[in-house]
């Protein structure tokens, strides 16, 4: 049996909230710009590849993972 504590809490509250408000802000940027990109276009191959990885396992930082979703 182990003694760490799980939890689904970040380590850093603030540094979580400044990144979900980014996060908010870029997806509204997203679809305010909708119109202006055309909503069907191509997947690119980069995008496509990453359905052929695994799901992570292990726990990941939150920054990394709006990096790679962006």
């Amino acid at each position: 049996m182990s003694d760490i504590e799980e939890t689904l809490d970040p380590e850093d509250w603030e540094r979580t909230r400044k990144l979900a408000h980014k996060m908010i802000d870029d997806a509204i940027g997203h679809l305010d710009s909708m119109r202006d990109r055309g909503v069907c276009k191509e997947m690119p191959d980069t995008v496509r590849a990453h359905f052929d990885t695994s799901v992570p396992t292990a726990p990941q930082d939150l920054k990394a993972v709006y990096k790679e979703l962006r």
